[in-house]
């Protein structure tokens, strides 16, 4: 198992229903893409800082999920959501 991890900001403070809602559907739409074995996000109310988390059965999973990830992205910074550069982390350690 394989990890990317994307950094990100949004405004300090409680996360909109407008960005829970979208972060739902985004989640929910990944999980159903053949190798996307777990997403998550964490955010800290008090920074805005976040961590999303999208860990994938091998690289070609993840290599193939790319273009939707890319997508998500541009959706998300429309919602005024800063993404840093993604981190891909080639080994995983996970109960889930």
């Amino acid at each position: 198992m394989i990890a990317q991890v994307h950094p990100g900001t949004v405004g300090a403070g409680p996360l909109s229903d407008e960005m829970h809602k979208f972060a739902e559907t985004a989640f929910s739409e990944a999980r159903k893409r053949d190798g996307v074995e777990g997403c998550l996000q964490v955010f800290d109310p008090d920074t805005g800082e976040s961590l999303t988390i999208i860990l994938f059965r091998d690289q070609d999973a993840l290599n193939a999920f790319q273009a939707f990830s890319k997508e998500k992205i541009v959706e998300a910074e429309e919602l005024g959501y800063d993404v840093a550069a993604d981190r891909v982390y080639s080994e995983v350690i996970a109960a889930l």
